[in-house]
């Protein structure tokens, strides 16, 4: 697998540096590397914007070296943001390596803010500093050493990041879920046909108010007793079953918790049958798995679909990672209680949250996160650390 390596930095005054990191590229690729590196001033013909083409440059990466000297360059739009800053930040969020080389000099204002982001969150081998251009291309050529080495190891390698996202979920509550859930009962209640949504379509109410039936169905809540063009049987599957009670949070427009946790693949070869599995403990020494609610825990691509998940429209429950690529595990966790069957109640906070990520042929990655209350009385979490 080929590494493309973007150069991100600002280009008027800084073209010696950035030939000093495509000299080295050259130069590892004559050693047998599989690896490119890509500049914007090569793909300035495109039909793109130069902002457009640059970001689109970060995606199709797979890691990035910056360059950061004196200037902060030139704003790139509405963001306020230099075009720089804004590959950087691209960057971290599609989780590509980052390799910063930081000129030691005198800065803008905005610039030595940048820089200060940058010293935050990068660290060991994927950040240094240079005074002439000599050492850069010297520490640059050992910079990406290491990072070739860890995307071209025999073996995959599943790292969770220690950031995480936690983003409020509002269920998706639809006109026709929120009819079944303050319906159902015991016993079979029917629909006709003819129900009416708030905006008076009567076909697309009457399958939506089937999809849900359906959901409910998969999910063991309730029985179908009769299904057909234009009427609907359903009853809760189990007696006493209080799942419209469990739900009227939702029903009123309150929100769960989602937490996201970022996986990676560190490894060269692709990580096959990659699962999340997950526990919780509590200070007793009880403790609760996944298996008794499967559906709160899935993959996806895109932090930013999160919120979109409904009951027809699920997570991935396993998936395959190529060495450099990651993807984001979610958990879901409703508003007031855990939901687990069996499980703690809110008074019983602090727990502690164990997620483990495996794959057929790597190890597992295992890390420990905080569960506790926040000042509203929701659930607020911190990470712990690797296991």
């Amino acid at each position: 697998m080929e590494t493309v390596v973007f150069v991100s930095s600002v280009i008027q005054g800084f073209q010696d540096r950035r030939e000093a990191v495509r000299r080295v590229v050259l130069e590892l690729q004559g050693l047998g590397f599989p690896v490119r590196a890509t500049f914007a001033e090569d793909h300035s013909a495109s039909g793109a914007s130069p902002r457009g083409a640059c970001l689109g440059l970060v995606r199709e990466s797979n890691a990035v070296v910056l360059l950061l000297g004196p200037r902060y360059g030139t704003i790139a739009g509405a963001s306020g943001l230099s075009v720089t800053h804004e590959e950087y930040r691209e960057a971290r969020n599609l989780g590509r390596p980052v390799i910063a080389f930081i000129e030691r000099c005198e800065r803008e204002d905005e610039q030595t803010r940048f820089v200060e982001e940058v010293e935050d969150y990068l660290h060991g081998n994927f950040r240094a500093a240079y005074d002439t251009v000599g050492e850069l291309e010297a520490e640059c050529r050992k910079a990406l050493l290491v990072l070739l080495s860890k995307q071209f190891s025999a073996e995959p390698n599943l790292e969770l990041a220690e950031e995480f996202l936690v983003k409020e979920y509002t269920g998706a509550i639809s006109p026709a879920r929120r009819k079944l859930l303050q319906d159902l009962k015991d016993t079979p209640i029917f629909y006709r046909r003819d129900l009416r949504s708030e905006e008076g379509n009567i076909d697309d109410s009457w399958e939506a108010l089937l999809d849900e039936a359906r959901a409910l169905h998969r999910r063991g809540y309730a029985e179908i007793t009769k299904e057909g063009f234009s009427e609907l049987g359903i009853h809760w599957r189990y007696p006493g079953l209080q799942l419209a009670q469990r739900m009227q949070p939702y029903v009123d427009g309150k929100v769960e918790r989602l937490l996201l946790l970022r996986v990676r693949n560190e490894g060269g070869r692709r990580a096959e049958h990659v699962q999340c599995d997950y526990s919780l403990l509590s200070s007793s020494g009880a403790t609760w798995g996944k298996d008794v609610h499967r559906d709160c825990i899935g993959f996806v691509n895109d932090p930013g679909i999160a919120t979109e998940l409904g009951w027809g429209k699920e997570p991935d429950t396993r998936l395959m990672l190529n060495g450099g690529d990651q993807a984001w595990i979610i958990i879901r966790f409703p508003y007031e209680e855990l939901r687990w069957l069996d499980a703690p109640a809110i008074d019983e906070l602090p727990l502690i949250l164990r997620v483990s990520v495996s794959a057929s042929n790597a190890h597992p990655a295992v890390r420990e996160f905080k569960i506790d209350k926040d000042a509203s009385g929701g659930l607020a979490f911190a990470s712990v650390g690797h296991v």
